[in-house]
Parts: C-alpha cells; structure tokens; sequence
C-alpha cells in the first residue's frame, strides 16, 4: 500500500524479485482486509497505521472481563520477565498465543513490523514490544532509502538505530 515511487519501497520489490520472496501489494483502503487474507510475515507502515490499530486492540482489551484482562496481563509479565531463561521462540510462541487477537489483526504469522515515515511514540513501540511484536524503527530519505536501521538482535526502542554502512 506504500507508493512505488519512494526508493525504500522500490527497494523492497526488488529484494523480493532478488531473493524470490512473494510480496502482496494492496490499496491503503484494502490493508487489514489484505493482512488478513495474505497472512504476511513482514510490513512496512507508517506510524499512524501502527497507531490506529494500537487504538483498536487496547478498545478490544477494554471489553473483556478485568478478570480475564488481569490472567492476560501476568501471563504476558512473566513470559516477558521469562525470556532470558527459555528459547527465544518459546517466548514468541507463549506471546503468540496469549495475545492471539492482537497477532490475528496483522494475520496471524507476522515476524517483523517496520516503521519511520514519521515520529512514533514511544508508547507504542512499547506497547508492541509487550505483545511480543516485533517492531523495528527506521530512518531514511524518499530519495535515498533507508539509511538508519534497528535489528532484531539489537533494537533500541525509541532510537531509529545505527546507521548502515557507507553512510
């Protein structure tokens, strides 16, 4: 749903032709109804989307009973305080499943979201980083690409990380 004409988003439909990966490309208008038919391990959007859908789940959470809310909460605490003592896809899994809901929204197989068109707050990346959802915050120009990246293996929530090499 990202326009073609930005040099990260060429980018990424030429990594995916490189390295033979699909890519599903959709309408703006057609992004939830696409994560949920597609199932993608992998987006890139801007802050707002990440927000708006933050907003839906934590409306969703409001509904449900404070007892189930509260068994949630601590399940999550503890697999979260639990993740330097068992495997990291352990982790991911129990996460996984204890906020399946939030997972269904992006199709239930996401891996890895990206964001940096615009500022974040930081109480969303955190908010993520509590579901067990991997999101990576970057920097870069139309012009250029991506030129700032955080990893999987070294994130540091509210930075857009380091920069690339050559930059």
């Amino acid at each position: 749903f990202m326009p073609f004409s930005s040099m990260q988003n060429r980018v990424l439909y030429y990594a995916a032709i490189t390295f033979n990966a699909d890519i599903v490309v959709v309408p703006s208008t057609m992004l939830l109804d696409g994560l949920k038919r597609y199932q993608p391990t992998f987006l890139v959007a801007p802050p707002i989307f990440y927000e708006a859908v933050e907003k839906s789940i934590k409306v969703a959470q409001a509904r449900v009973s404070l007892i189930k809310r509260t068994l949630l909460a601590v399940a999550s605490r503890a697999v979260r305080l639990m993740q330097h003592i068992i495997p990291r896809r352990a982790s991911a899994s129990l996460l996984r499943r204890i906020h399946r809901n939030a997972y269904d929204i992006f199709g239930g197989r996401m891996r890895v979201m990206i964001t940096g068109m615009a500022k974040i707050g930081l109480s969303t990346l955190e908010f993520y980083k509590t579901l067990g959802l991997p999101m990576l915050q970057v920097y870069g120009l139309t012009e250029t690409g991506v030129v700032c990246v955080n990893t999987l293996t070294n994130n540091q929530i509210g930075t857009v990380g380091r920069p690339l090499p050559g930059n």
